[in-house]
C-alpha cells in the first residue's frame, strides 16, 4: 500500500492501526466504562393506521452522497425500502431528498398517515 509516496506492506499497515486503536481504547476505557450501561431497547409501537418512515444520508468526504430509508407498520415490521446516490451535494442536500424521497414513494404506496425519523 502506498501513503505519501512512502511504500508500506500490508501486514505492518495492519499492527499500526490495531496498536493505534488499541492505545485510543486504553485511552479513553474509564470515560467509556463510566458513561455506559447497559439497558433495554424495545419497539414503541405507533397507531394501526400509521407507518413510522426512517431515512438517513451521508457524505463520503469528495462529494458523492447516499441515501437511503425504510418504512415499518404498527407491529414493526418491514413493508419496503429505497435508496440512491448522489453527486456533488451537501450534506443538508442529501437529508432533504432522503425524506423527500421517502414521502414521495409513501404517497405512492397509499400510506398517508406516517411518523417520520
Amino acid at each position: 500500500m502506498v501513503f505519501n509516496q512512502h511504500t508500506t506492506l500490508t501486514h505492518l499497515l495492519c499492527a499500526k492501526i490495531f496498536a493505534e486503536t488499541h492505545y485510543v481504547l486504553a485511552t479513553f476505557k474509564n470515560l467509556i466504562d463510566s458513561h455506559t450501561s447497559p439497558h433495554l431497547v424495545s419497539w414503541i409501537s405507533i397507531l394501526k393506521s400509521c407507518i413510522t418512515l426512517n431515512e438517513d444520508g451521508s457524505l463520503d468526504g469528495v462529494g458523492h452522497a447516499r441515501f437511503d430509508g425504510f418504512y415499518r407498520n404498527h407491529h414493526g415490521h418491514f413493508l419496503m425500502g429505497y435508496y440512491g446516490n448522489v453527486d456533488h451535494t451537501s450534506i443538508l442536500q442529501v437529508e432533504i431528498l432522503a425524506l423527500l424521497k421517502g414521502l414521495s414513494l409513501c404517497w405512492q404506496a397509499g400510506y398517508h398517515t406516517l411518523i417520520c425519523y
